[in-house]
């Protein structure tokens, strides 16, 4: 089936037995509705990439794997149209996601299907992956330190996703085991209710470190942990999260526009108005450019802010030449989510 001699290095199963190898990748099986046997066999090469030591993860009917290099992420999957295997590559629009190569792969089958790439310098390339609907979209996790290793772990009502995470806390070097919750918007973060009070505890793994905190709700803003692991706000509360915090960043790609004078690449380009469609959001700047959420009326000032749901709307984003930059970001533990930008924008031909 080939020209080489290569070790097996991953067998996935699916309609066929499937052999990922340093060479290439290959296909097994044995006759019409018999067993492979030594005698009976068949094998037949459907690539010639090569699979890395990575142990590869199941997605759906898809094998996805590390190709030899390290450096591209591809799906082993069977393609009706051609009645054959095709290798294709994930990362073919985003070829910078991987950094200096993948470490490790895991993947999160519910409630949100995320397949994470951890690469070789603690960062986690995680790709929010469903073939069925054609999403394949690529970004960056990072913290305050490396992830060392992660993994998918079955639960009630879902799956988790679990990190071992390097971090350097008071000049030492330490090691924590981490899950991933969507509803925390703070890393190695703490979660305590009780009774109300200005100080909180439990924060012994980041003493000396600075946090964010949530208090009843709203953000309180950036605090320094004692020695004895605990943090004082300017009020009491009855529930608060404190975490290492971070920035969400959401980059836009210069749109390709056909105009009657040719492309837009290359050429100035001024948006005129952006919208942007919020879920759950409570706060956010668009090229440094903060926008308002908060409304007030009768009875809000002594209520956390609610979170917005709709479409806020800026004007007058300037000119670049030869770009259009939209750079969305977000500095808040509160929630972010973007469910879609518009932007109107000319071309000018110079």
């Amino acid at each position: 089936a080939s020209d080489q001699i290569n070790p097996i290095r991953h067998l996935g199963i699916g309609r066929v037995l499937m052999a990922l190898t340093y060479g290439g990748e290959f296909t097994l099986k044995g006759g019409v509705e018999k067993p492979i046997t030594p005698t009976n066999i068949q094998v037949d090469s459907q690539s010639a990439y090569g699979a890395s030591a990575v142990r590869p993860v199941r997605v759906a009917k898809d094998l996805v794997y590390v190709q030899r290099a390290g450096l591209k992420v591809r799906a082993f999957t069977y393609s009706a149209s051609d009645e054959d295997y095709d290798a294709d590559d994930l990362t073919v629009l985003a070829e910078h996601i991987t950094g200096a190569g993948i470490e490790g792969l895991c993947f999160q089958q519910e409630p949100t299907p995320l397949l994470h790439a951890l690469r070789s310098d603690g960062v986690l390339a995680t790709c929010t992956y469903s073939r069925a609907f054609g999403v394949t979209a690529w970004t960056r996790q990072s913290t305050d330190g490396e992830i060392e290793s992660v993994c998918s772990i079955p639960v009630s009502g879902g799956e988790q996703t679990w990190a071992l995470v390097n971090r350097t806390v008071g000049g030492a070097t330490v090691r924590y085991v981490e899950r991933f919750d969507p509803t925390v918007g703070t890393d190695s973060s703490v979660s305590v209710t009780g009774a109300a009070s200005a100080t909180w505890g439990g924060l012994s793994h980041l003493v000396g470190e600075t946090v964010r905190c949530i208090a009843d709700g709203a953000d309180q803003g950036t605090f320094t942990v004692n020695g004895s692991g605990q943090i004082t706000l300017p009020r009491t509360a009855t529930s608060v999260q404190m975490g290492l915090d971070y920035t969400s960043t959401v980059r836009l790609l210069t749109p390709e526009m056909g105009t009657g004078e040719g492309t837009a690449q290359g050429n100035a380009m001024g948006i005129h108005e952006i919208a942007l469609r919020f879920l759950d959001t409570y706060a956010c700047s668009v090229n440094g450019r903060e926008l308002s959420f908060r409304e007030f009326g009768s009875s809000l000032l002594d209520e956390p802010p609610p979170a917005f749901s709709g479409v806020k709307r800026l004007e007058n984003l300037g000119w670049e030449i030869g770009s259009a930059p939209v750079e969305i970001t977000s500095t808040s533990p509160l929630g972010f989510h973007v469910a879609a930008v518009i932007r109107k924008t000319t071309v000018n031909h110079g």
